[in-house]
């Protein structure tokens, strides 16, 4: 008879376009032990999701509906209709749940929170919340604040991808001893199939030309917090510096209004011809693997997978000195942080970079190495399985 204990991982938005929770989520169902636990993993549309392809199969699937409230014509309608499903949700889950006689919850939104939340009113089991985001990237409306503070305090645990996440955490009302710090991690790629990838992706990028330029690149959804503007205010100071240099924007337009006001700049400046919009891009270690500088100028940044990415295939990263990046970029041995928030600043520490080639080669190395010892995969999974089984024991 098996002795594994029964999981489930609940993700509320199946769209590995809208970031990288989705992708951190499928990330653990992958390097999650097979020996330890009976996996499942809810999500929306479960058979007809993008998701379906990815997830392992050792691990159930679970089909359900979501609705929230984040994107309404009538906000206060689409509130009213979100509380009227609740209880229909709650039940349903209350059901799941002793069915498969699942131990275990692991939520990573706030709207998955509440409704397990409520649901441990009614069945036994432990909630693991996943906290990717600071609190100002939040909706600023007593609803979410609420909503916020009721996952705080039913979840047995709360994990936070980065010190700063669980400052603001704290800051909002959770415990600070049900909040542990675990880093995001990535599935690594050998390096012999990371140096054959940045043909591919220059040829996608069409920047295989006799000019041959440096390449600084960014990924990341037009959001105001994303930092595009930040990026194309600094190729000025990094122009000083280097006069061949084209810059590369990665990322799919989530706010149409900030769009076009990057779009103004770039027109407004004649940087039509040494910038590049790709729009959402699937294959992002292709197109990291085409940059000589990776950057990141996200303000806030709660982590910043980016960062791992580019340390994957060797390349140096420049952010600002907050968050994530603090955490995760060693300053002046894996890239360099800067700590003005200003385009001008961002631009020189980009410019340094750009006119040495071994400094950059080094940094790519160390930022390699030090990926492989701290922010992998197995390494996040092996430090939640600790936190899962300290629940399992919790729930006896």
């Amino acid at each position: 008879m098996s002795n594994r204990k029964n999981i489930m991982f609940v993700e509320y938005c199946a769209d590995l376009k809208a970031g990288g929770a989705q992708r951190v989520f499928l990330n653990i169902l992958k390097s999650i032990s097979i020996e330890k636990y009976n996996t499942y993993a809810a999500y929306p549309n479960a058979e007809n999701s993008d998701f379906a392809a990815e997830i392992p199969e050792n691990v159930t699937s679970i089909s359900y509906h979501s609705r929230s409230p984040d994107k309404p014509r009538n906000r206060l309608a689409a509130y009213v209709l979100f509380m009227l499903f609740v209880p229909f949700i709650v039940l349903r889950w209350c059901y799941i749940i002793k069915r498969k006689n699942i131990e275990v919850v692991y939520v990573h939104s706030i709207i998955s929170g509440f409704h397990f939340g409520l649901v441990k009113y009614l069945t036994n089991f432990a909630l693991i919340y996943h906290e990717h985001n600071m609190a100002s990237q939040r909706p600023a409306t007593i609803f979410w604040r609420l909503l916020f503070e009721f996952v705080a305090h039913r979840a047995n645990s709360i994990i936070a991808i980065s010190t700063d996440v669980a400052t603001d955490l704290a800051i909002f009302g959770a415990k600070e001893e049900r909040i542990t710090v675990i880093h995001n991690g990535i599935e690594l790629i050998n390096e012999s199939d990371c140096s054959q990838l940045r043909h591919k992706g220059m040829k996608r990028l069409a920047l295989a030309t006799k000019s041959n330029p440096l390449v600084v690149g960014m990924i990341g959804h037009f959001r105001p917090w994303k930092g595009q503007m930040l990026f194309i205010e600094s190729f000025q100071a990094v122009l000083k510096a280097k006069e061949n240099v084209h810059f590369v924007i990665v990322g799919g337009i989530h706010d149409q209004a900030y769009y076009q006001q990057v779009i103004d700049y770039i027109d407004e400046n004649q940087l039509s011809n040494r910038v590049t919009i790709t729009g959402h891009q699937d294959n992002v270690p292709e197109l990291i693997a085409c940059f000589d500088i990776v950057v990141v100028p996200s303000v806030p940044e709660p982590f910043g997978l980016v960062l791992l990415e580019a340390m994957m295939m060797r390349k140096p990263v420049v952010a600002f000195d907050i968050g994530g990046p603090a955490e995760i970029v060693s300053d002046g041995r894996t890239g360099l942080l800067v700590r003005e928030i200003d385009g001008q600043a961002l631009g020189h520490a980009i410019g340094e970079l750009a006119v040495d080639a071994d400094r950059r080669d080094r940094m790519g190395l160390a930022g390699r190495k030090l990926l492989e010892q701290k922010f992998t995969c197995r390494i996040q999974c092996e430090s939640i399985e600790r936190l899962i089984d300290g629940c399992f024991l919790a729930t006896k």
